[in-house]
């Protein structure tokens, strides 16, 4: 009797321990599931540099570090397009009206991305420290006078940086797939500058250029703050990311000013050559008339 007992009460702890350990194991997994969960939608860097630069270097530096994407400006306008420019003038939306945003409008934006840098997120870095409070921050810094001279010739140039769209340039924006990008440049400029940003002056520019930099430095914490110029190359950023610099692999310097003013010019040009077909066709249409 008493030995059946026993062996029933064996039986029944090892039950119990059998569930025990399964309850146990099916909790570590849904935690482990969760933290990895969390983990992916952390965003890791945030960058606060300006645009001209080099962000982009930045951009593809980072993803040859850790083989993960880098949110950029490029992105929005070559890969997510219209869908993102809603997302992004949704959060400056919000933002004007002081509407809380939550850190799912984030995740939705940056999705898989562990990194992002150059506009529109630059804008936005202290409200992105508060909620990544584990993300580092880069600020990319450029000689100024080097700065203006840069952008003047792209990003800040009257063909991107006005507030005066025409209706062939409209027409360009939309058979891109980029219908509200020019309200998007229109809250980005606005926030970075202030809203009278296409009557500045170079020199005005440039106090402003510097004073951002200045306000990056003053707020972000030093030990979660690398203030980075792009031609030092890898050494600065592998040790401020406590990672090793890659051997035999050149620190990527891209998206030369030259190179990105012929994108902007072959724009400028069929813009003009559709408002020149416009006119024409509208003068040889009132000349039919007349003479018909």
């Amino acid at each position: 009797m008493f030995s059946r007992l026993s062996s029933l009460l064996i039986k029944t702890l090892k039950i119990l321990a059998l569930q025990s350990f399964a309850l146990l194991t099916s909790s570590a997994s849904s935690s482990t599931s969760s933290s990895s969960s969390s983990i992916s939608n952390e965003l890791l860097i945030i960058g606060a540099g300006q645009m001209r630069t080099g962000t982009t270097s930045l951009k593809f530096a980072l993803q040859l570090l850790f083989n993960q994407p880098c949110y950029h400006m490029y992105d929005v306008i070559y890969k997510y397009q219209e869908s993102h420019i809603k997302k992004w003038i949704k959060i400056f939306n919000m933002h004007q009206k002081c509407v809380n945003i939550e850190k799912a409008n984030w995740n939705d934006i940056f999705n898989e991305c562990k990194f992002a840098v150059d506009y529109p997120t630059c804008v936005f870095y202290k409200d992105l420290m508060n909620i990544y409070p584990n993300a580092k921050v880069i600020l990319t810094i450029r000689d100024t006078d080097s700065w203006i001279s840069s952008c003047r010739a792209t990003t800040a140039s009257d063909m991107v940086m006005t507030k005066h769209i025409t209706f062939t340039e409209n027409i360009i924006y939309r058979l891109r797939g980029l219908r509200s990008l020019p309200i998007l440049h229109d809250r980005m400029y606005t926030k970075a500058f202030g809203s009278n940003y296409d009557q500045m002056t170079d020199d005005e520019l440039k106090n402003a250029f510097i004073k951002w930099n200045q306000e990056v430095i003053n707020y972000v914490p030093k030990d979660r703050l690398l203030i980075f110029d792009p031609n030092d190359g890898w050494k600065p950023l592998c040790e401020f990311l406590n990672i090793p610099i890659p051997e035999n692999v050149p620190f990527p310097h891209l998206n030369k000013r030259i190179d990105l003013r012929n994108r902007l010019l072959k724009y400028r040009f069929l813009a003009q050559f559709l408002n020149f077909s416009f006119i024409i066709s509208f003068l040889w249409f009132i000349h039919y008339m007349i003479t018909s």
